[in-house]
């Protein structure tokens, strides 16, 4: 059109069809309460990575490029910044995070209490096979940074292992962001700590849990409002 070659778009004319939304599969709190108890039996490295991804709510390539020097101890939070992926044509390679989504994601003292012991451990064990370690908080056997699917391959594993429903990291991204909606968390904080750039982005992925929240508010104001007349 823009050369004259053709009279107009059809494209323009055409209606795509709409995307059907669905809602996000998340944990129970039982479920992640038993995930949490079958992790004690694992070894400290798997401890480590599933509690991250729980205390997070970060994806697992941004979990996979957590490094000990974004490891803030005084303030109990972590940098995220980098992000592990792999591709067929790339191999496994760090990007950047998208514009905005860098961040500082607070988290629990027993989350750092359980960092701090995994240090001391890995720090022990590559002084005794003479490996200088990468600098990555997670790392594989030689040392350099973990592959990114390995999170994946070990929780497919784990689940068999302790008679757990089906786990993918990135289920406790919805997890962490369904909870905190549905205990009050203002939507820009979760907006915030998950890395979406815009919290329209946070609005739209999690509709079906505001709605429930909405439902809570009305009931909240129905409570204070109006029963106490009665």
């Amino acid at each position: 059109m823009k050369e004259q070659l053709i009279p107009f778009n059809t494209a323009e004319r055409a209606t795509p069809p709409k995307l059907q939304k669905h809602e996000m599969d998340a944990f129970e709190v039982e479920e992640v309460q038993a995930i949490l108890k079958a992790l004690e039996t694992e070894p400290l490295k798997w401890q480590v990575c599933v509690q991250l991804l729980i205390a997070t709510g970060a994806r697992r390539g941004e979990i996979m490029g957590l490094r000990w020097e974004n490891v803030d101890w005084t303030e109990n939070k972590l940098y995220l910044c980098e992000n592990r992926v792999y591709t067929p044509e790339s191999g496994a390679i760090s990007t950047t995070l998208k514009t905005g989504e860098n961040r500082y994601v607070s988290v629990s003292p027993s989350v750092m209490a359980l960092l701090k012991r995994w240090r001391a451990e890995q720090a022990a064990t590559f002084l005794k096979l003479g490996i200088t370690p990468s600098g990555y908080v997670l790392t594989a056997e030689n040392g350099g940074p973990m592959h990114p699917d390995s999170p994946t391959d070990w929780l497919y594993k784990f689940s068999k292992r302790h008679d757990l429903p089906p786990i993918h990291p990135h289920k406790f991204r919805h997890t962490q962001a369904s909870l905190l909606i549905a205990q009050g968390v203002d939507i820009l904080t979760v907006s915030k700590r998950l890395g979406h750039a815009k919290v329209s982005t946070t609005l739209d992925i999690y509709s079906h849990v505001l709605a429930k929240s909405d439902e809570k508010a009305s009931d909240t104001l129905d409570n204070l409002l109006y029963r106490k007349q009665a």
